[in-house]
């Protein structure tokens, strides 16, 4: 399968999500017959020629507000927050927090919390 992106890149980012499905026809066999049928979706992102995201973060108490001003996509993984001695970890949920959108979240502690954040193959460690 070939995707071609048939116009120029613009200056934000165009995202979309690809189904395939499996086209299903007549098995003939004179025993058993085996058939698998394998679907999956695929997100596929054009990006600008100069893509950056610009994530904004706001706290009030243990609520994080997280906003994407840029004009690409941030996939934020590998997410922690520790307590304030610097023990009891706790895994933070993954996001891809695409331009113009925001996301809000509830945190345990009211320490800083850490995320690597990957921008167009560029891999950052960021605290918020």
């Amino acid at each position: 399968m070939r995707l071609s992106l048939l116009e120029a890149p613009t200056d934000r980012e165009r995202v979309w999500r690809v189904a395939f499905r499996p086209m299903v026809g007549e098995t003939s066999a004179e025993g058993s017959a085996l058939k698998v049928l394998v679907a999956y979706n695929i997100l596929v992102i054009a990006l600008p020629p100069a893509p950056r995201a610009e994530v904004a973060a706001r706290r009030n108490g243990r609520t994080l507000f997280l906003e994407n001003h840029g004009n690409s996509n941030a996939l934020l993984f590998d997410g922690r927050q520790c307590d304030a001695a610097g023990g009891n970890c706790r895994e933070l949920p993954s996001r891809r927090l695409y331009a113009g959108n925001d996301w809000r979240l509830e945190l345990p502690y009211d320490t800083p919390a850490e995320w690597r954040v990957e921008v167009a193959g560029k891999i950052l460690n960021n605290r918020y």
